[in-house]
């Protein structure tokens, strides 16, 4: 088959069944599988002709080919619409890959910089980027800044918040804050384009981690305690001698009631005290 190749006229020639071979001026040859499709003559590439079949295709490999495209022709399907389409998701293919290889390249710590980098002229106090860099420098790249963003899962933040969520837990609240927020930046420019959104982990966090609400009060922050109920007298000054009402006299935090309504309510006793005083003169 070489030999008649090299001594080949330039120019296609049949094997049968739609194979062709097409020989160039320089004696190399091309496989090429001819069809009518809608009324319309078509020639779809098979690939490059290769005596031993390992720098193209052999005479064997080439009517292999060649039954391939004759059944998807039976099948209704054009076999160069089905090459293009094949090699159009080839190379989305590719271009994925080349994404993820590159997101894995992007550390953490790269992704938080070029956050910072990209937000700062947005904060109004200078001190702004040196409390971030600092609070994710302390708590957060010792753990994860040299992980590859795209990889950082649930349990790489619950590690990071887990030794300070209890004794620390206005700081874990904003490094949980700056992490999540370093993710969607990260999202957003493709650097992460699989994994658990910023939104999953945070739902997730919420159930691992014990609730920082319980957490402030038991620092001391947070709402106060309730005052004893049903003594709340005990908590009040000089109301012993005060000779108004008891809604005027208590406080508005043991009283229930909005500020104006003690004022208003001493007016009324006071309208009443009146009334009573001309009553008994009737």
């Amino acid at each position: 088959m070489a030999a008649l190749v090299k001594a080949a006229k330039p120019g296609a020639k049949g094997d049968g069944d739609n194979l062709f071979i097409r020989v160039t001026a320089s004696g190399q040859g091309k496989w090429t599988f001819r069809y009518v499709i809608a009324g319309k003559a078509r020639e779809a590439g098979l690939g490059a002709y290769g005596a031993n079949g390992e720098f193209g295709l052999s005479l064997a490999q080439a009517r292999n080919a060649a039954t391939v495209a004759r059944r998807l022709l039976k099948a209704g399907i054009d076999p160069l619409d089905h090459k293009r389409e094949g090699a159009a998701k080839q190379a989305t293919a590719e271009v994925g890959r080349q994404t993820a290889e590159a997101a894995v390249r992007v550390t953490f710590r790269n992704a938080a910089e070029d956050m910072i980098e990209a937000q700062e002229a947005g904060w109004s106090n200078a001190k702004h980027r040196q409390q971030w860099t600092n609070t994710l420098a302390t708590y957060a790249f010792p753990l994860i800044g040299a992980t590859p963003v795209a990889l950082v899962e649930i349990e790489d933040v619950r590690k990071v918040l887990t030794p300070i969520w209890r004794t620390k837990s206005e700081t874990a609240a904003r490094v949980k804050m700056q992490v999540l927020a370093v993710l969607r930046h990260a999202r957003a420019m493709g650097q992460r384009p699989t994994g658990p959104s910023p939104a999953d982990i945070d739902e997730a966090l919420r159930t691992l981690l014990p609730r920082s609400a319980v957490l402030k009060r038991a620092a001391g922050y947070g709402n106060h305690a309730a005052l004893p109920w049903p003594h709340p007298a005990s908590n009040r000054t000089g109301s012993a001698d005060h000779a108004g009402p008891p809604l005027a006299d208590a406080p508005p935090s043991t009283s229930s009631c909005r500020p104006r309504e003690p004022i208003t309510g001493t007016e009324n006793h006071n309208r009443f005290r009146r009334f009573n005083f001309f009553a008994d003169r009737l």
